[in-house]
């Protein structure tokens, strides 16, 4: 048993280090260590519990290769991972390959700990989103143990919510060439709470999976609970969140913030290598969300702070390193203001009352309460870093390297899915099922 688990471990390890290679990325432990301890001290504090306590089931809806809950196991207490493990950890995978390396991680972290190899059958190979749909979208690899097991995940009562859920706009994760993904349950309720709540006209940034992954975790949570998620930052403060914002504040008891900045499309003086946590263009913070049962009524104490802008990522691992948890930063407490706005810094007071370039109201219309009674987006092709320029050698230039960038998207694409018909092929040969 042990070899045959060594011959798989390594097999997966190998696989990990080959898709880390090709551009999947993953939570740096700095920040999984820090919402572990954070969760802790949460659950100590407020709830008089801990990550050990019997009956508090964890969750991690996007788990990837499985660092949230490896990082978790370490956490719990000896005596009582036995019983989390088999009965109390949760978590889910939509892709195939972290599936086999998420699985292969958690039970060697078991084995790491106890001594003993045993099967984790915590993990659940389905799209999280999914699981609020009336019935689920049938996969051609669903077999009835994974159906168990999903359906014993559905029946627990999850208190604590943590991980990395995909964040961009139209797509599920990065790496798949899957725009425009739809969910009617989840949708909907993004739109019956987020979206109609909001005054923004263009509300196309509350389609990004990482809100529907808050508004299905606050749903799941149900009357008591903890969400921990490392997302984009943009919910904070920009103008199509003020919905998103109002209804955070009416669904949690306290909510706390940590700003990591490293938003290289705000500040074109970030690189997104150098200053952004996880390598990327977008900014990124990290959310604590508190409910305490027994309130009907909710209005929450919200919590933030930030690092330095210009901080580079390895300062802002040190930095998480060196607070440990959500104990040791200083935050500042925040009062919205009636439109739902949490960081007013620079606002100007009587904003509201200046005269619009152009509304939707007086639109086509003689009216004295739009400087134009007619506009329009223009020419729109979101393309315009590619497709225009002033310079015409410059403009072929980088129509071509769109075409290679495009071309070179669909040959990657073909080697991942020979690479996970061949780990499918060796899991077999290694018995896996």
């Amino acid at each position: 048993m042990k070899a045959r688990f060594a011959l798989r471990s390594r097999l997966c390890w190998s696989i990990a280090a080959d898709t880390d290679t090709h551009g999947v990325v993953y939570t740096p432990p700095p920040i999984v260590n820090f919402m572990v301890r954070s969760v802790e001290d949460i659950l100590q504090k407020e709830f008089g519990k801990s990550l050990s306590s019997a009956d508090v089931h964890i969750l991690d809806p996007f788990v990837g290769t499985g660092n949230f809950i490896v990082h978790i196991m370490q956490a719990i207490k000896k005596t009582a991972l036995t019983q989390k493990y088999h009965k109390e950890l949760h978590c889910n995978e939509v892709m195939l390959l972290p599936y086999y390396i998420a699985s292969m991680n958690i039970e060697h972290e078991f084995y790491d700990l106890t001594g003993s190899y045993e099967v984790f059958e915590g993990i659940c190979l389905v799209d999280t989103f999914e699981l609020a749909e009336v019935s689920q979208a049938a996969l051609s690899f669903m077999t009835p143990e994974n159906t168990a097991r999903v359906e014993r995940q559905k029946r627990s009562p999850i208190r604590v919510i943590i991980g990395n859920p995909p964040y961009n706009v139209g797509q599920l994760n990065e790496n798949d060439n899957n725009k425009n993904r739809k969910y009617k349950a989840t949708d909907k309720r993004v739109n019956e709470t987020y979206v109609s709540e909001s005054k923004a006209q263009n509300n196309r940034a509350l389609s990004d999976p990482y809100v529907k992954a808050i508004r299905w975790a606050s749903d799941r949570i149900e009357d008591e609970g903890i969400v921990a998620l490392v997302t984009n930052n943009s919910f904070v403060n920009d103008l199509a969140f003020d919905g998103m914002r109002k209804h955070l504040a009416a669904d949690y008891d306290s909510i706390y913030v940590l700003d990591l900045g490293g938003n290289v499309r705000r500040n074109p003086k970030l690189s997104g290598t150098t200053h952004n946590v996880f390598g990327i263009q977008v900014g990124v913070s990290v959310s604590l969300l508190v409910r305490r049962a027994g309130k009907e009524l909710r209005n929450a104490k919200i919590f933030y702070a930030s690092v330095d802008a210009f901080w580079r990522k390895e300062e802002k691992y040190l930095f998480l390193d060196e607070r440990r948890d959500r104990s040791n930063i200083s935050w500042r407490e925040i009062e919205p203001d009636k439109d739902n706005n949490w960081l007013t810094e620079g606002m100007h007071a009587g904003y509201e009352q200046f005269l619009s370039i152009g509304n939707k109201e007086t639109k086509d219309q003689s009216a004295s309460s739009a400087i134009f009674s007619n506009y329009s987006r223009g020419v729109e092709t979101t393309r315009d870093a590619w497709l225009y320029n002033f310079s015409e050698s410059a403009l072929r230039e980088n129509v071509e390297a769109s075409i290679d960038a495009y071309n070179e998207q669909l040959i990657n694409g073909e080697r991942r899915k020979e690479r996970e018909r061949s780990w499918i092929h060796s899991c077999h040969m290694t018995g896996r099922d």
